[in-house]
């Protein structure tokens, strides 16, 4: 019997509950996809993510919105725990979802400074036909931003914050003709950068370019699949091989390498192997997750 409890008996008062309130974790909102035995959980409105194991998602599924414990302490018990493992093994996985944000009611706010990074869309012409790309597929021949309205752009983004971080991207960027200007332009100014791209227009002499900017933070390369076959089903046929040779060159000139696959039901088996790949060429992973296709706004008329 704790001091407390102690005390409210001598005095004849119920004692008062000390604990914490706890806090409601918004599971039920959960999108779970397995992927090699493992259960990747995330909350797009308020960008919660866990990664579970079997055992820890049925107990996930239990705590509900109302942040009971009850059910997942029982879940334990039934596994064979005691009451005391059950107990501890709810309350640390609780801790961890609430620190991966499944207490949170929304999206959390920024409290870096306006204007932190800029999507920059240099072109939305593309080598390639991505049926989920953002962007659209029609109406993107010509739609090329001119240098001088770059320059423009630059020192906009500079009078707002000169500490941002721009992503420069497409369609395709390295279709735009003045491509390694303007990565010039945006290493003069100050900003740190990253190039979003798939990969295929990358040579050895493209990769030693990139390499020489000292500002660019990483190089992302789309890449769905870890075969042709697989890749092809999103990114189209004979692209494949142009994007891998491209990896390996930024790889071979140690530019910083980021591979982004984005996970679907066909190539979901991939993406453990993609991830060692970057791994080996000492790069990262970030895959995204599609949901459904978008809605082409360039294909009304």
């Amino acid at each position: 019997m704790t001091e407390a409890q102690l005390k409210s008996r001598q005095s004849g008062t119920a004692p008062a509950d000390i604990s914490s309130p706890k806090p409601a974790l918004n599971t039920h909102e959960a999108v779970v996809r397995e992927v090699a035995g493992y259960h990747f959980a995330n909350n797009p409105k308020t960008g919660a993510l866990s990664v579970l194991n079997t055992a820890e998602l049925m107990a996930f599924q239990r705590l509900g919105s109302a942040g009971d414990v009850q059910e997942a302490e029982g879940f334990f018990r039934q596994l064979g725990q005691s009451q005391q493992e059950a107990e501890a093994n709810t309350q640390r996985l609780v801790s961890r979802l609430t620190r991966d944000g499944w207490a949170r009611t929304g999206l959390p706010e920024s409290t870096s400074r306006p204007l932190s990074s800029v999507y920059f869309t240099l072109t939305r012409e593309c080598d390639l036909a991505c049926p989920y790309c953002y962007q659209g597929l029609r109406k993107r021949a010509r739609k090329t931003m001119p240098l001088d309205q770059v320059r423009a752009i630059m020192d906009k983004i500079a009078a707002i914050n000169p500490d941002s971080h721009i992503m420069v991207t497409g369609g395709e960027p390295m279709l735009h003709p003045d491509f390694f200007e303007i990565l010039e332009l945006i290493r003069d100014r100050g900003f740190t950068a990253s190039v979003l791209t798939n990969g295929g227009l990358i040579d050895e002499e493209a990769a030693e370019r990139l390499a020489s900017f000292d500002n660019i933070e990483r190089v992302q390369v789309s890449i769905d699949g870890n075969c042709e076959e697989t890749h092809a089903i999103t990114r189209g046929p004979r692209s494949f091989a142009k994007s891998m040779a491209g990896i390996h060159a930024l790889a071979r000139h140690k530019v910083p390498l980021l591979l982004a696959p984005t996970i679907h039901d066909g190539n979901a088996d991939e993406i453990l192997d993609l991830a060692r790949l970057a791994i080996e060429l000492g790069g990262s992973i970030s895959a995204n997750d599609l949901k459904q296709l978008p809605q082409d706004e360039n294909s009304k008329v």
